[in-house]
């Protein structure tokens, strides 16, 4: 069965119009595919003098290796 155009005039699409703005749209402004397929990685260096912990802000990456 074929369907028309749609009119935009459907309860959820005037919903959706109403919250669309500045700011938190609620349930509109969630990624619609949910979670991301990875993560991004913290990496987190440590001063061999004086011991210091120092966090970096990490990328996306399937897998991360390191080589020495």
């Amino acid at each position: 069965m074929r369907t028309g155009r749609q009119t935009g005039m459907k309860w959820i699409d005037r919903q959706r119009k109403r919250q669309t703005g500045i700011g938190n749209d609620g349930k509109f402004s969630k990624v619609p595919s949910g979670e991301k397929p990875t993560k991004k990685t913290d990496l987190k260096y440590r001063c061999s003098e004086c011991g210091k912990a120092h966090l970096r802000e990490g990328w996306r990456a399937g897998r991360l290796e390191f080589q020495e």
